[in-house]
C-alpha cells in the first residue's frame, strides 16, 4: 500500500498534459500556417502579425491560467482525476497561484513577444527566421530554453513526498488525485 497515493500523480500529469497538448495541435498547425502565409506573401501589416503572435500566447496561458484557478484542472488534468489545490489542501488555487504556476512561461512570453516587436520594428521584410523556423534563430533559442525548464521543472516531483513539481513550489500548490479533494459541507 502506498504510502500517500492522493500524491501518486507522475503518470497522470503526464497525460493530462498530452491531451493539454492534443486539443492545442489544431490551433498550432493554424499558428504554423498563418505565420508561414505572412511570410512567404510579403505580407506586410505588422500589427496583424504581432497581434495574432500576442493572441495566441493569451490564448495558450489563459487556458493554463484560468482553467487551474477556476475548476482546478484543465481538461487533460479533468480526464485525468487529477487536481491542483492550495498547498494546504484544503481549498482551489487563487488566481495569483495560477499565474505563478505559469510564470516561467508568462516570462518567455513577453520576452517573446518584445522580441518579436522589436524584430517588426527593425525589419523591411519578413522571414522565416523572424518567427523561429530557422535553426539557431532566437526564438529557436528561447523554445530551447523553455524545453530546459519543462524538464528542470519536474526533477523535484522525485525529491518530495507530495510529489510537487518546481512550479507547485513557485506558487504554493500541490496537485492531487481528485478522490481525495475534501468537498465542503
Amino acid at each position: 500500500m502506498l504510502e500517500n497515493p492522493q500524491y501518486e500523480t507522475s503518470m497522470a500529469r503526464i497525460g493530462a498534459s498530452l491531451i493539454d497538448s492534443c486539443i492545442f495541435i489544431p490551433i498550432s498547425y493554424a499558428d504554423e500556417y498563418i505565420c508561414k502565409y505572412f511570410v512567404s506573401v510579403d505580407f506586410q501589416n505588422k500589427a496583424i502579425i504581432f497581434f495574432w503572435v500576442a493572441f495566441i500566447n493569451v490564448l495558450y496561458l489563459g487556458y493554463s491560467i484560468y482553467l487551474h484557478h477556476k475548476y482546478g484542472q484543465t481538461f487533460g488534468k479533468m480526464f485525468c482525476n487529477i487536481r491542483v489545490v492550495d498547498i494546504s489542501e484544503t481549498r482551489g488555487i487563487t488566481i495569483k497561484q495560477a499565474i505563478l504556476r505559469d510564470i516561467i512561461y508568462v516570462i518567455f512570453a513577453i520576452l517573446s513577444l518584445s522580441y518579436l516587436a522589436y524584430q517588426l520594428s527593425e525589419v523591411n521584410i519578413l522571414s522565416p527566421q523572424l518567427f523561429g523556423y530557422t535553426e539557431g534563430s532566437e526564438i529557436d533559442i528561447l523554445n530551447d530554453i523553455l524545453l530546459m525548464w519543462a524538464f528542470i521543472d519536474i526533477i523535484p516531483i522525485f525529491f518530495n513526498a507530495k510529489k510537487r513539481s518546481l512550479h507547485d513550489f513557485i506558487a504554493g500548490s500541490v496537485v492531487i488525485r481528485s478522490e481525495y479533494i475534501q468537498t465542503k459541507s
